[in-house]
């Protein structure tokens, strides 16, 4: 099973950003519903574990905490991406999860942690469709109260991925 910990923005705020989406034959955009950001991707683990991570998982402790929206750009693969501010709280409950996970033996990937939403992924030089997207953006920030997380499977497909909410962890 393909697992990975995710943050969901409420419906009115995916609706809300996928109505920034254009028109394009470079671009495939995400779904409203594939909105999400990503705080640990575990990658494939035998469904057997899923007990235990969901154990696991449920130890960790955090506090209800406000992210917004900042930024837009793009990764050199071709992905379009709405960034978040810098934010303490998202920092902490991360690196938790992180070590967390280390304690039952799911390593994660090695990279700096950059929140954000992939909102589509281009063909070709992304660099125009960030700038457009930033026009109709045009400052505005997008604000919602995290509450939970998710723990998520994502089954591969020819027409991009889905995904399935496997267990929510409240915040205290």
């Amino acid at each position: 099973m393909r697992l990975f910990i995710a943050l969901d923005p409420p419906s009115d705020i995916r609706d809300a950003i996928s109505d920034l989406q254009f028109p394009s034959d470079q671009i495939r955009w995400n779904n409203a519903d594939q909105f999400h950001l990503t705080l640990a991707f575990l990658g494939e683990q035998a469904d057997n574990q899923l007990d235990a991570l969901c154990e696991q998982l449920a130890e960790i402790r955090f506090q209800p905490f406000e992210l917004q929206t900042l930024d837009m750009g793009c990764f050199r693969h071709g992905a379009l991406w709405l960034g978040f501010q810098s934010n303490p709280s998202l920092a902490r409950l991360q690196k938790q999860l992180a070590r967390s996970l280390y304690t039952i033996a799911i390593r994660l990937e090695h990279r700096r942690f950059h929140p954000h939403l992939t909102l589509g992924r281009s063909r070709s030089n992304p660099a125009p469709a960030v700038e457009h997207l930033q026009r109709q953006l045009n400052h505005q920030r997008f604000t919602f109260r995290v509450d939970r997380f998710l723990l998520k499977s994502s089954v591969l497909r020819q027409d991009g991925a889905v995904h399935q909410i496997e267990a929510e962890f409240l915040a205290d």
